[in-house]
């Protein structure tokens, strides 16, 4: 829901308040080449989707998204940033399973993102090459008035969720409800059965 996404509940892992996650914690977690930059697969993260994150990927998201962007960009090149994540791992390596579990239910949150149908594409140009989060941070500035650095202080999850209704404003996309979504692909399924079935009769 977009209540969610603008009003999100409070998650810790590591023992720290995680924030929601921004488009500027996005963008540097992608330059620190962290899996849990985005949350579509991505082919050199292979090793991430089969394997799972480890736990020096958790506590460097975890250092990143519990502070803003800005001030987590130089905290993971200090020494300072070093000494976190060598003091968590030690303090907390018997609860790292736990911190994991917590961390992920956070990471999913931030990419949640309503059901949709595609309508149409965009007319008069080649597809979109960009990098979604590049797309997210031109929206930001070209449809919601934002600064370059106030689009990095935007919640991935709320550019999302604008991002989509805008898509559907333009007619590229129709948002569904879950249910409608699956009443939906119920009823093409039943439509695809039907010369089927009326073959079989007439044999």
């Amino acid at each position: 829901m977009y209540a969610e996404a603008l009003y999100p509940d409070r998650h810790r892992a590591c023992g720290v308040d995680l924030l929601p996650m921004t488009l500027g914690h996005a963008l540097l977690l992608q330059r620190l080449g962290s899996p849990f930059a985005e949350a579509r697969p991505n082919p050199a993260f292979g090793q991430f989707h089969k394997q799972g994150p480890s736990g020096a990927d958790m506590l460097l998201a975890c250092l990143v998204c519990s502070r803003p962007a800005a001030r987590a960009a130089g905290a993971v090149n200090s020494r300072w940033g070093a000494a976190w994540i060598k003091w968590k791992w030690i303090t907390r390596r018997f609860r790292m399973g736990e911190d994991m579990l917590s961390f992920l239910r956070w990471y999913g949150v931030q990419w949640e993102l309503p059901d949709f149908v595609t309508v149409r594409t965009s007319e008069g140009g080649p597809p979109r090459g960009a990098e979604f989060l590049h797309q997210l941070v031109v929206f930001c500035c070209s449809h919601l008035g934002c600064s370059h650095a106030e689009a990095l202080e935007v919640p991935v999850a709320v550019a999302q969720y604008d991002y989509i209704c805008h898509l559907e404003g333009d007619g590229q996309i129709r948002i569904v409800e879950s249910r409608d979504a699956e009443l939906e692909a119920a009823a093409q399924a039943a439509l695809a059965a039907v010369p089927a079935s009326h073959a079989t009769a007439k044999d």
